[in-house]
């Protein structure tokens, strides 16, 4: 690491390597996944997007159980949101399912790759000229680059999963109120 505190150049190569680096793109990070990561990615993205998709239904069935509330004889409301709160229910343990889901299959796939960092960075370093560590602070790198891989972890595992959930629960909201009452979203 500079002075500056940017990254210096840990490796002996020359600098066509790093121009190749700067074109591989924003999916370098996928490109260092097994396939076996990759699908826990896709599964956990897909879980996340359903789970995030059933949300605003929860406030259409808050709003049945309080048509009920209001509209049903005292003697008859217990039969009455039955079955109200039996959608609920199954609509409660539904998102706790797909939020399991979608978290342990993120978590164990940006696990893996953080790993995977973490031994490629320690076969770098241990590869390294003597000189190297003479001209160049080894621990602030370790330090810099672990704070910088448990920020793409932390992103990967649960950030990416709040991301696509929150999309999922706007696309739905939206179309749920469009299906419902188009004349409010005007």
């Amino acid at each position: 690491m500079s002075e500056n505190g940017e990254y210096t150049e840990v490796s002996n190569s020359d600098e066509s390597e790093g121009e190749q680096e700067e074109e591989e793109g924003n999916f370098e990070v996928l490109s260092q996944t097994t396939w076996c990561e990759k699908i826990c990615l896709f599964l956990g993205s897909f879980l996340a997007l359903l789970q995030g998709a059933s949300a605003p239904l929860i406030a259409m069935f808050t709003g049945r159980a309080v048509n009920v509330l209001t509209t049903s004889q005292p003697g008859e409301i217990l039969s009455d949101m039955r079955g109200v709160l039996m959608r609920i229910t199954i609509l409660a343990i539904a998102q706790f399912l797909l939020a399991w889901g979608w978290q342990t299959a993120l978590m164990w796939a940006s696990a893996n790759q953080a790993l995977r960092w973490q031994l490629l960075f320690l076969k770098s370093v241990l590869s390294l000229d003597i000189s190297w560590f003479d001209n160049n602070e080894p621990a602030g790198l370790a330090a810099k680059l672990e704070m910088d891989i448990a920020q793409v972890q932390i992103f990967m595992a649960m950030g990416l999963g709040f991301l696509i959930a929150s999309i999922g629960q706007f696309v739905s909201g939206i179309t749920i109120a469009f299906l419902h009452g188009w004349q409010l979203t005007l």
